[in-house]
């Protein structure tokens, strides 16, 4: 997405979100659009961090998984949904989720 195409909607979320999900996308490609909505909150005065960023995510290997969370979460991504696979739900829970969780927490 380049600066122009962002900014309609990046000025909107600037002056009126709480919160922005993002779906999972190159980390570059989501660090452009944070920085074009960092710029739009300083032309209207609102503190970028008031917007509280999140990821919406799908995920298979959990090693994989837990190497971009960190990227994003160095650009202040502190929450994640994580779309499951079709087909067993609780067995993927139990076998990716719930260890993925215990990885990530303290990124």
């Amino acid at each position: 997405m380049s600066d122009q195409d962002a900014s309609p909607t990046a000025q909107l979320e600037a002056e009126i979100e709480a919160q922005r999900d993002h779906l999972a996308e190159t980390v570059d490609q989501l660090a452009h659009k944070l920085d074009v909505i960092k710029g739009h909150c300083d032309t209207v005065g609102r503190d970028f961090a008031e917007i509280e960023a999140t990821l919406t995510a799908r995920a298979d290997d959990l090693d994989t998984f837990v190497a971009q969370m960190e990227d994003y979460a160095k650009l202040g991504i502190k929450t994640v949904m994580i779309v499951p696979p079709t087909g067993t739900p609780s067995r993927w829970i139990e076998e990716f989720v719930a260890p993925a969780v215990q990885r990530v927490a303290d990124l």
